[in-house]
Formats: structure tokens, C-alpha cells, sequence
């Protein structure tokens, strides 16, 4: 589920958030279905499904990744998912 439509800058907004975010000091990472713009010291993964991205999740929840930006968080599972590595893992979601 979207809040905005295609076209509207959704995409570019969360690029603009990861390369305000001190690379140098955080780890961050990226879940996305198709990896689009170019942004140093960023390790992007790429899922085509809602199950590969709900298993990258749960990976990074195990990892001492800071930030974690995910692509079109769209069902309950990885919205849980999210949440859970938000507040019980203490990373920053950009969803």
C-alpha cells in the first residue's frame, strides 16, 4: 500500500534521508525490489517478493546495521517486521 502515487517522489525523498545520515558513523543498508539510485557507503540488497523481503528483514535484525530503508513496506508481515526492528532492535526504519 502507497501513500502517494507512482511519480511523486517517493523514491527520491528516502534516497535524500539516507545521504543526509553520517555514513561514516552508521551502517545502513537498503531492501528494495529493484536498487535505483546510487548512494555511497550503502549496502543494498535487492528482493522481488514480499518473502524474500520479510526474510532480509529478519536478517538484519540479527546484524549491527544502524539504518534500514525498505522499499514499498506494503503487508502486515513486514510492517511487523519493520516495527519490531525499530523499537526491539533500536534501528532507524525509513519505509
Amino acid at each position: 500500500m502507497k501513500t502517494a502515487s507512482a511519480g511523486s517522489g517517493l523514491d527520491t525523498t528516502a534516497y535524500a534521508s539516507l545521504l543526509l545520515i553520517d555514513r561514516s558513523a552508521r551502517s545502513v543498508a537498503t531492501i528494495e525490489r529493484v536498487a535505483q539510485g546510487q548512494v555511497p557507503g550503502v549496502h543494498r540488497m535487492e528482493a522481488g517478493d514480499a518473502d524474500k523481503k520479510n526474510v532480509m528483514l529478519r536478517a538484519l535484525m540479527r546484524t549491527d546495521t544502524d539504518v534500514v530503508y525498505v522499499q514499498d513496506l506494503g503487508g502486515v508481515e513486514s510492517a511487523t517486521l519493520a516495527l519490531s526492528a525499530a523499537i526491539e532492535h533500536q534501528k532507524l526504519v525509513i519505509a
